[in-house]
């Protein structure tokens, strides 16, 4: 077998182990985008954290603007600091603002335009970086 073959097959069973020590304790991002002063939905998320803690995770709450790039770069930098890469990136976030067409204005329309679409640019800009250097991650 040649070396390279060699390197990429322990590079394999590296991961593989890694990947089996962080099943051990489950690490999770959860990304909250508030809008407004939605108390319920933030308390919400919170005891979501503290049940992933209880069961022996570890887990956040990161209220980013997903449309503003220094947030959303804050945001990744804030879950590589504990966890040391990105595995995952879920484009999940989106907002519908239009109850009325022809009643909706420009500034609803391009808010709804730069959660539902610019943040999905900014959010592979931002994580694609650390995914090149890990050599994995997926983008969803």
């Amino acid at each position: 077998m040649n070396r390279h073959k060699l390197k990429k097959q322990e590079e394999a069973q590296e991961r593989k182990a890694k990947r089996k020590t962080r099943s051990a304790k489950e690490q999770i991002h959860i990304l909250d985008k508030r809008f407004g002063k939605n108390q319920g939905a933030k308390k919400e998320r919170h005891k979501l954290v503290a049940e992933i803690e209880k069961a022996g995770g570890e887990a956040m709450v990161n209220g980013a603007n997903v449309a503003n790039m220094q947030q959303v770069q804050t945001m990744v930098e804030q879950a590589v600091e504990p966890w040391g890469r990105i595995d995952i990136l879920v484009n999940n976030a989106g907002i519908g603002t239009l109850s009325d067409f022809e009643e909706e204005d420009e500034k609803g329309w391009e808010t709804m335009l730069s959660v539902n679409s610019k943040s999905i640019w900014l959010g592979i800009k931002s994580v694609l970086p650390s995914m090149k250097e890990q050599k994995s991650g997926s983008i969803v």
